[in-house]
């Protein structure tokens, strides 16, 4: 199998110099996150927002408390002669506040717990980092970002040297939910370069280090992602190593993976340097894109999970190399599943630019003569 193999990636490499470069959609980090999580943007209040904002933010906050019955104000701790409003507001009370109110409820709550220095300790910031999933999908993310405000300020001005990989996995060992988690690592990955001064191997280590409190999916996902997202910030000659760790995990699932993890993954191909082990990483990810398409239940079914994981792949080159190992593959694998791959790809030369499209469309008919071609 290795001459045939290697004389598809001479073909390709013929053929790559001579066509126009590969593209990519823009660099790799500034699409992951999107990718991964989705990101929205956000007009409320942030750690950027001006003083003013900041109080009519609290005020908002502290009036949409203020219209709860005395009933959700008052624990059963409390002697009955005490003023129905003698307990304060607290984060238990978020779901008995207005969805739409909740984003404000909540700012007031951290902001009164770390006031007036404007900083809080990881093991409190945990409690209202894990309550973030209360708040609407589009009011997470400032609200993740005043968590990191709030960890660099105890970072700065309380933190010891040598304990801020600690610090940060003392936020994540406090919680457990995954619509929490997503966007406070996608804030991480957006903010840590200039908040907390190049320290992504910090941050990496304390995610990854203390996600037990979540479900064994959930703390798969967010392992991952990190370790995609830290391949850029690591020594080139490392990157195929670290890419395969990530791979790992997701290749020793029993289940089928999604094509948002083959995205995941492929698109952070790119990160490793031209030669044998980018052929690797894409031979490798071709390999579990067959593993998981194969299941599914009709071939047009499979057919379409290959062309939606093709077309993910954003950049030309890698989506080329995932095609050829998908050729391969297939050489040793039943008729029924070279069938649906071949078709997958001659059915898609569109994905591919002119020269890798003419020359796939050449080596599927070597293979096959009787496979049908994209007409013009």
């Amino acid at each position: 199998m290795a001459g045939p193999s290697q004389a598809i990636r001479r073909d390709l490499n013929a053929v790559r110099s001579a066509s126009h470069s590969s593209t990519t959609s823009g660099s790799f980090l500034s699409s992951i996150t999107q990718r991964v999580f989705g990101t929205k943007a956000s007009s409320l209040c942030t750690p950027n927002s001006s003083a003013a904002e900041k109080a009519a933010a609290r005020a908002r906050g502290a009036a949409a408390f203020a219209k709860l019955p005395p009933v959700y104000q008052v624990p059963a701790t409390v002697p009955a002669s005490a003023s129905p409003a003698s307990r304060p507001a607290a984060l238990g009370d978020l779901l008995t506040v207005a969805e739409t109110n909740r984003y404000d409820a909540w700012f007031y709550l951290i902001d009164r717990e770390a006031c007036p220095a404007e900083t809080m300790a990881p093991t409190k910031l945990a409690a209202f980092a894990n309550a973030i999933d209360l708040l609407q999908e589009d009011h997470r993310p400032p609200a993740a970002e005043f968590v990191i405000s709030y960890l660099h300020n105890f970072y700065v001005t309380i933190g010891k040297p040598g304990e801020f990989a600690t610090y940060v996995g003392q936020i994540f060992s406090g919680m457990k939910q995954l619509a929490s988690a997503t966007p406070l690592i996608e804030a991480f990955f957006r903010q840590t370069a200039t908040v907390f001064g190049n320290k992504q191997h910090l941050v990496a280590w304390g995610i990854q280090r203390n996600l037990t409190g979540f479900s064994a999916a959930d703390a798969d996902k967010l392992w991952r992602a990190t370790a995609i997202w830290k391949l850029e910030y690591m020594r080139a000659e490392q990157r195929y190593d670290g890419w395969n760790k990530a791979f790992v995990q997701l290749d020793r699932q029993s289940i089928a993976s999604t094509t948002a993890d083959i995205a995941l993954h492929g698109n952070a191909i790119t990160l490793i340097p031209e030669g044998e082990n980018r052929h690797l990483a894409a031979s490798q990810l071709a390999k579990r894109l067959i593993a998981s398409a194969t299941p599914r239940a009709t071939p047009a079914a499979r057919i379409a999970f290959v062309h939606e994981g093709l077309a993910m792949i954003d950049d030309n080159a890698v989506r080329a190399d995932v095609a050829e190992g998908l050729i391969e593959h297939t050489r040793a694998d039943g008729s029924a599943v070279r069938e649906y791959v071949h078709r997958a790809i001659s059915d898609r030369f569109d994905l591919f630019d002119p020269g890798t499209g003419f020359h796939l469309q050449s080596v599927l008919k070597r293979l096959n003569p009787s496979a049908q071609s994209e007409k013009p």
